[in-house]
């Protein structure tokens, strides 16, 4: 054997380090195949971790989250990491009540032992306006299919997914009323079967899925866009709510994301590195492969597979990423014959890079207002930008600077108010825009 199918692929000629590829994507196949191995119940337990967020795409602070017998609450940026989660296919749910209106949302998760499953995101909505979607999942010969599963998903949330049961019936309930649903029933060795919706509230409408048996077309590699890495601090005085506001406002296609993850820290900053692709549009696809690399020849070595074929992006936290270093990324194809098929898996897209910026802190304004700031390493732009009140979800600048190669910038802005208090964050860019990184939030009086 060699490369992540049996037969080798085309991804096999970018990798020197083939050994360490194979053994990556040997574990990777069992999680498209669903048996055996760290996956089977009762192996053992796990972590899942992932974010909540409204139908808007805004973080959920303080919503419970469970899965199984585990337990946890969502942080300021909506994330939550949940430990002791058993192995298998878990259902996670979350749930919150604001101003005395009840949320909730759920989704389902693959848990590996002593693993982490991340990117387990889950859309709260308002109990009113829930609606579901039911039925029975069936191949040409009507017999039913046991662990099919079935991907919902809007332009502005994310993908939600159950699985039939032993039955073939499945049931995905809590999905936001009216609005335009796209679903895909998907299995291994089968051709997916899909459909759109549009529900009222409280609304159980049966929805049934016929799988063709699949053939081993060779599928399109994925059509990169762009990466984007982001560094935070993690000794702040503000929320996480604050840079999510401020990557959004810097980056608004994250608010359109259908798939996201959650961070891990390391000492001074929090690192995220966001892909973003076209979606291959066929229903032989199963999900993609994520490859890394430190140099832009590789080797690229397999870090995920992304079981998600209506995804558009993915979010890299890996306890390997480091500040100051360039990652490179290639994207492939996976289709429902993989690892069987000779055309598994696609040859690797084009390759898109991001540097992890060094951490950017503040230093004491001067007067009259002179913002100042210690440079961030790879940084060679900044930006000042001056919000009039708290920076929450939605809140919109006062004042965004022109980019600027120093490390001090004068207020040019609009009139300030007299008596009041602003806030004002620094931003500093790589050359090519393919990194940011954030300053912790500050504030300041203005007297006149």
């Amino acid at each position: 054997m060699s490369g992540p199918g049996r037969n080798g692929t085309p991804v096999e000629a970018y990798n020197h380090g083939m050994k360490h590829v194979w053994l990556g994507w040997s574990l990777l196949a069992l999680a498209i195949v669903g048996c055996g191995g760290k996956g089977g119940e009762g192996a053992g337990v796990g972590q899942v971790a992932g974010n909540v967020t409204d139908v808007n795409g805004n973080p959920v602070r303080g919503a419970l989250v469970t899965a199984g017998d585990a337990q946890g609450f969502t942080n300021p940026s909506g994330v939550y990491i949940l430990d002791g989660v058993r192995t298998g296919d878990v259902p996670v749910r979350a749930e919150v009540t604001q101003d005395g209106v009840s949320f909730s949302g759920e989704t389902v998760a693959l848990v590996f032992e002593n693993e982490r499953t991340k990117s387990v995101n889950i859309p709260v909505v308002r109990t009113s306006q829930q609606a579901t979607i039911r039925g029975v999942v069936t191949n040409r010969s009507g017999n039913r299919m046991k662990g099919v599963k079935i991907f919902a998903i809007n332009a502005g949330l994310a993908s939600v997914v159950a699985i039939s049961d032993s039955e073939g019936e499945y049931r995905l309930p809590r999905l936001q009323a009216g609005l335009d649903y796209y679903a895909q029933a998907s299995a291994p060795g089968f051709v997916s079967d899909d459909i759109s919706f549009n529900l009222a509230a409280g609304e159980t409408r049966t929805l049934n899925f016929v799988l063709s048996e699949a053939g081993d077309p060779r599928l399109p590699a994925p059509t990169m866009r762009s990466a984007m890495a982001w560094t935070t601090p993690t000794t702040r005085s503000a929320d996480g709510v604050v840079f999510e506001s401020v990557k959004n406002l810097l980056k608004p296609e994250r608010t359109q994301l259908r798939r996201g993850g959650v961070g891990r820290e390391i000492p001074g900053t929090f690192i995220e590195i966001d892909l973003y692709w076209n979606f291959v549009d066929s229903l032989n696809l199963l999900g993609y492969g994520v490859y890394r690399a430190n140099a832009s020849f590789g080797p690229f070595e397999a870090v995920d597979f992304l079981r998600d074929p209506l995804a558009e992006f993915y979010a890299d936290f890996s306890d390997e990423l480091r500040i100051g270093n360039p990652y490179y990324y290639r994207l492939t194809s996976i289709n429902s014959q993989y690892p069987d098929g000779v055309n598994g898996e696609s040859s690797p897209s084009s390759v898109v890079s991001a540097r992890v910026l060094g951490e950017l802190t503040l230093r004491t304004p001067l007067d009259p207002l002179t913002f100042r700031w210690n440079r961030a390493a790879h940084a060679t732009q900044y930006q000042v930008l001056v919000f009039s009140s708290y920076p929450a979800i939605g809140v919109t600048p006062f004042w965004a600077s022109a980019r600027t190669n120093n490390d001090s910038l004068a207020y040019t802005g609009p009139s300030l108010e007299f008596g009041k208090i602003y806030y004002y964050l620094v931003v500093g860019y790589a050359n090519d825009d393919t990194g940011i990184t954030l300053s912790d939030l500050s504030d300041f009086f203005y007297g006149g």
